[in-house]
């Protein structure tokens, strides 16, 4: 291997793992009234989906133009507006399998579409974020207080990538009503939400669940939840 190859392999490599971090860390709401700049999270999360620069000054330039119909709830008015080269460029940045088609996208799907990898928006507030036409769990949700946050990045610190994974569904996952009515996601913005009630919830599920599973299985599960629920006190919400 030259020593060209090797340096463009470690850097790869070393966006890969920054990328990971940052997208365990989970989105946040953006921050409108500053003016709009990529973060190394941004640059290291494009980097792991196979942007080159140029590519991420592309799609920088059309996130910072998007900016203003963002705030204001016009995202797919301007989505509708680009060019097939443009929405190749939002595709490849939101790791998005099929083209992007304007006219099967919501608003918050577009919206979405318009914002930096680090950023999101939950504009119904349903638990889902869409990004294009799919719906997609959040954890820590985009609007997660400061405490929560912590909270979050102090376990999954600790954790790999997989047990990252898990624990963030595990957290989010709907109540299913048992008439079959829609499913019933938490809604952890409120500053009223039971922290408490919700992990013995989840330890319950867990408990439940155990004879099914092997015991290294539940070995992690247990390790995962002891570990968050251990930060929630920390951080005074349990």
């Amino acid at each position: 291997m030259s020593s060209t190859s090797s340096t463009a392999s470690r850097a790869q490599s070393f966006a890969e793992r920054v990328g990971s971090a940052a997208l365990r860390r989970g989105r946040f709401n953006p921050d409108f009234s500053q003016p709009f700049a990529l973060g190394d999270d941004d640059r290291a999360i494009l980097t792991m989906r196979g942007l080159d620069e140029a590519k991420q000054t592309a799609a920088a330039t059309l996130w910072s133009s998007a900016r203003s119909a963002v705030a204001s709830g016009r995202g797919l008015e301007f989505l509708k507006g680009l060019d097939a080269g443009s929405l190749a460029v939002l595709q490849q940045a939101a790791c998005l399998a099929d083209p992007i088609r304007p006219g099967a996208v919501s608003e918050e799907g577009a919206e979405n579409l318009l914002l930096k990898p680090t950023e999101a928006i939950d504009r119904n507030r349903d638990g889902l974020v869409e990004v294009g036409v799919g719906r997609l769990i959040a954890f820590p949700p985009p609007d997660a207080s400061p405490a929560l946050r912590s909270a979050w990045t102090a376990t999954v610190d600790t954790l790999d990538s997989g047990d990252a994974a898990m624990l963030a569904l595990e957290l989010a996952s709907p109540s299913i009503p048992i008439d079959g009515g829609a499913p019933q996601f938490p809604d952890f913005g409120s500053p009223d939400f039971d922290w408490t009630g919700w992990m013995e919830r989840l330890f319950e599920g867990a408990a439940v669940s155990a004879p099914y599973n092997d015991a290294e299985a539940n070995r992690r599960t247990f390790a995962r939840l002891s570990r968050f629920e251990a930060a929630l006190k920390d951080n005074g919400l349990a």
